[in-house]
């Protein structure tokens, strides 16, 4: 053992052969090394591997115990094949140069140690005894799982040749299983049942996940199962807008599928009819909390559902609704979820969750057991019952007024009149009143469906049965006066028909097919009438999809009435009747606001006449905004109501920025901003602070796309921008007198 000064960065090279010599193949992957002291132990991460040698770089500054170290290897840990090797005494460190066997003065050079360890990989012997209590605990051997890199091109795909190779002999006896993963990436699961291997039958329910291409998830019919997929290199449609990269389909029947990919955890989406719904949004404390109870925005309920971008600890924790991101290294995974692996955890509720493994078509789903359960093994009855959270997600959703429900009324199998449900056994009882009456309903299978429900004297509401009459679900009110009920309900997968009972008395009652729809709140301004005067950057035309005002009435809910004339302004086109001070007289005196976007068409005005913020009459343009003011005025005081104007400087043009102080345009804009003072009339000036730069050429190809490169009028992106200080204006004019 050599000695080596402290301080001084050390290059090791480990070595290592099998016992006859032959170079000892490593994996990275799978491989621990540990640097052992006399009085410590630490895990070195940094270390490289090429072929049989190992390379650490232990720096100077890292060293910070002395005496001898042993380095331990361990490769596959946990596994079979799980190989430990030491190299004891491999070096010292020491306090000072002199110790280290060189002079007195300090080594400055890098010290290099060279090691080589064999490498046993003979087998201790075991009794028999041992040898068969252990194998007998082995049912199952998952061959991926186990050997990683030894299937075809070194990754975890097997054929079932070399798949059964890999298990030892003592381990082939009747009943073992053989699982792996084919060459298309599916679990593929063998049974030995003396002298030949034979496929195990799919499961009932779930099915093998199968790999999708050329169909639409949406709207083609797919069998119950669980699915994955490549969205950039499948020929799948019918996703959401935006989804891309692999994905999971998850169908419990043709109108419940469930759908998350990896390109957006925050995204998980529900189908229960005609398209998908984003069901992040069944959040359902996620709203403003103001009085109104407003939605948040779909931006806000996706900042706020909890994304952990370095791994979960602990999948059991008790966690928000929401999907996170895990991997190999957090506790409590499924036993068969691969090491070096990351997945997408989705919480449904405590006790539902669901694990897919990243780009392979594997989900587990944990229930009330509060066990992982594979998805290819899951017994229908678990899934159903894990499936009823969502139902109770979707109920509270609409409680909430986070959505609607679009019904469409099933026709019944079979009426009975004069009768009720029992309340115990679920079962029709007949010779009550003719106002009783039970529907019956074959649904045969899972079906997400409304039930409408109503009855008195704790007779049930409904109740659930399969194709032998077992009772699988009831639901009972909790005392005897007058109930109903509106529930969503997700049959189990073995239900055979359904019962819905209702008193005409009370409410009449059936089982509805639903549609999830977002629910319409009332805007703030909802109800209230915005009159919007102006010319081309107002007016409906070519220039812009979507105006300042669509982006403000989509949110509030006010409603827009809009008098734009291009090339209008206070004074210009007044020859033809145009202008802004002779339009103002059609405004009705029932808007409850109204404003008036100025306009740099007045300086084409001939002849060009400015005037003075004093003027009247029409001869000047100062003259025409002051009639403008006045007309508005006098139209309202004479109806007895008080109007809310507002005035908006003209956006900059390319041509007329507000760089110059001493500009025609500068002083258009002062002239407007001195008349609206003397009249008391709030200004917004988006000369001067529209965020708007046409006289980039950048920026226009941006913002002014729609434009022919003449800087004058924004497109849509640009009326986005100037949009949120026409609400702050807004919001100023219509609750002027709030307090």
């Amino acid at each position: 053992m050599k000695n080596y000064r402290i301080g001084n960065t050390i290059t090791v090279k480990w070595t290592l052969k099998t016992e006859d010599g032959s170079p000892y193949a490593l994996d990275a992957q799978n491989i621990e090394l540990y640097a052992t002291s006399p009085n410590h132990k630490t895990k070195i991460k940094d270390f490289t591997t090429s072929n049989n040698v190992l390379t650490w770089i232990f720096g100077g500054d890292d060293q910070k115990y002395l005496g001898p170290y042993t380095l331990t290897l361990v490769q596959n840990r946990g596994k079979v094949g799980m190989v430990t090797v030491d190299s004891c005494d491999a070096f010292c460190l020491v306090q000072w140069s002199c110790l280290s066997g060189g002079s007195d003065s300090p080594n400055v050079d890098t010290e290099s140690i060279n090691l080589e360890s064999t490498v046993s990989l003979s087998q201790v012997g075991l009794s028999p005894e041992v040898q068969e209590a252990i194998d007998e605990t082995i049912t199952e051997y998952n061959v991926s799982a186990r050997f990683p890199t030894d299937g075809i091109d070194g990754t975890n795909r097997y054929t079932l040749e070399t798949a059964i190779a890999k298990i030892p002999d003592s381990l082939r006896t009747v009943g073992i299983k053989c699982s792996f993963l084919n060459e298309d990436g599916l679990v593929e699961t063998w049974a030995y049942e003396g002298g030949s291997w034979n496929q195990v039958s799919p499961p009932k329910f779930m099915g093998k996940v199968k790999a999708l291409n050329d169909i639409n998830v949406l709207s083609d019919s797919i069998s119950a199962g669980a699915y994955t997929f490549n969205a950039n290199t499948s020929n799948i449609t019918g996703l959401p807008d935006g989804f891309s990269g692999y994905g999971w389909l998850i169908v419990i029947h043709s109108n419940l599928r469930i759908l998350i990919g990896n390109s957006h955890p925050d995204r998980l989406y529900i189908k229960t009819s005609s398209d998908w719904e984003d069901f992040s949004k069944l959040t359902i404390s996620q709203t403003t909390g103001h009085s109104d109870e407003n939605l948040m925005s779909q931006k806000a309920i996706t900042e706020n559902l909890l994304i952990v971008k370095g791994g979960v600890e602990d999948v059991t924790l008790n966690l928000e609704l929401g999907t996170y991101t895990c991997s190999s290294a957090a506790q409590n995974l499924p036993l068969d979820f691969p090491d070096n692996s990351f997945g997408f955890l989705v919480v449904l509720d405590k006790n539902f969750r669901l694990l897919f493994l990243q780009n392979k078509g594997i989900v587990w789903s944990k229930h009330n057991d509060g066990k992982w359960h594979n998805m290819l093994e899951t017994a229908v009855p678990a899934i159903s019952a894990g499936m009823q959270i969502i139902s109770t997600l979707i109920n509270e959703a609409v409680k909430n007024n986070l959505f609607d429900l679009e019904t469409e009324e099933i026709s019944a199998d079979e009426t009975t009149e004069g009768a009720v449900i029992h309340r115990n056994t679920g079962k029709i009882q007949t010779g009550v009143d003719d106002n009783y009456v039970v529907k019956k309903y074959n649904v045969n299978g899972a079906k997400a469906c409304r039930i409408i429900s109503s009855t008195q004297f704790q007779n049930a509401l409904f109740a659930v049965f399969d194709a032998d009459d077992n009772l699988l679900s009831i639901k009972v009110p909790a005392d005897s006066a007058a109930a109903e009920s509106e529930d969503i309900c997700i049959t189990p997968s073995n239900a055979s028909y359904v019962l819905v009972g209702f008193s005409t008395s009370i409410r009449e009652g059936g089982l509805y097919n639903f549609k999830i729809v977002q629910h319409k709140h009332p805007g703030k301004w909802s109800g209230l009438k915005w009159v919007v005067v102006g010319d081309s950057l107002t007016e409906e035309n070519v220039r812009t999809t979507k105006h300042y005002f669509d982006y403000i009435a989509e949110g509030t809910g006010i409603q827009v009435t809009n008098m734009g004339v291009s090339g209008s302004g206070y004074k210009r086109r007044d020859d033809e009747g145009k202008a802004f001070y002779q339009r103002v007289n059609s405004i009705s005196t029932d808007a409850d606001v109204i404003t008036i976007f100025g306009s740099f068409n007045d300086l084409g005005a001939s002849p060009y006449n400015l005037g003075e913020p004093t003027d009247t009459g029409t001869d000047t343009i100062c003259g025409c905004i002051n009639t403008t003011i006045e007309t508005i005025l006098n139209a309202y005081l004479a109806v007895g109501k008080i109007p809310r104007i507002g005035m908006v400087t003209p956006t900059p043009w390319q041509t007329t920025l507000p760089a110059d102080p001493d500009s025609r345009g500068a002083l258009y804009c002062d002239a407007v901003i001195q008349c609206c003072r003397q009249k008391s009339i709030p200004v917004l000036d988006l000369y001067r602070c529209s965020n708007l730069h046409p006289d980039n050429e950048t920026f226009r190809t941006l913002a002014y796309s729609k434009d022919d490169g003449n800087g004058v009028h924004p497109d849509e992106t640009g009326h986005k921008i100037i949009a949120p200080q026409f609400e702050t204006f807004l919001n100023k004019l219509l609750y002027i007198t709030k307090t």
